[in-house]
């Protein structure tokens, strides 16, 4: 997640809501997709990110009990935590965007029962939590998912912390944000809901 996504995703938005009305239907749809490309760029970087934090914290973890090392994961973990933000606040303004975009402009609705077992027939075929959760990334990409879907994809998942992660990168791409709480019924401990409201800002 860099800082120039955030503020490109911003100026898309301020753009759309100063088009007059008869604008807004003939350009709509390209400002729309350059918000969408913006986050999907965004949420690859926030992976990254996120990858790279969990490196440097097993590599911290491995230093000798000491001022330093306490100090170092501190650090981490608030650049954790400022990721995890900043990706909450890039789903908030797509889901903003989306909201007041014209019919002509708007993703298409969630994907049929049978686009979405081909899906998961496709993630089952993966052996690691890791190889899934990347598998997914791509899979995502252009589809839309019910809450109850974004239920069974995590179902595959076999770590609670895997589970957040794939509920966390499928939320921005939700059709019924309003039922994203059914989603927490695959999260058997309290800690891991906890973790995936935070993330979704929920």
């Amino acid at each position: 997640m860099t800082h120039r996504s955030l503020f490109v995703l911003t100026a898309c938005l301020v753009l759309l809501t100063s088009l007059p009305a008869g604008a807004s239907r003939d350009r709509g749809p390209s400002l729309y997709e350059e918000i969408r490309i913006q986050r999907d760029r965004a949420e690859r970087t926030g992976e990254r990110m996120r990858r790279d934090l969990a490196d440097l914290r097993d590599l911290a973890r491995r230093l000798p009990p000491s001022d330093v090392r306490r100090e170092l994961l501190d650090r981490i973990e608030s650049t954790r935590r400022l990721a995890t933000r900043m990706a909450s606040n890039t789903e908030r303004l797509l889901w903003v965007a989306e909201s007041i975009a014209p019919p002509s402009a708007r993703g298409r609705g969630a994907m049929s029962e049978a686009e979405l077992d081909r899906v998961l027939a496709a993630l089952a075929n993966e052996w690691t939590d890791d190889a899934r959760a990347r598998l997914l990334l791509d899979l995502a990409r252009g589809r839309r998912f019910t809450s109850r879907q974004v239920l069974r994809v995590m179902e595959l998942f076999t770590f609670g912390t895997s589970k957040v992660d794939a509920a966390a990168a499928l939320h921005p791409r939700v059709v019924d944000p309003h039922e994203f709480f059914t989603v927490y019924e695959g999260l058997e401990f309290r800690s891991h809901r906890d973790d995936l409201r935070e993330r979704v800002g929920r």
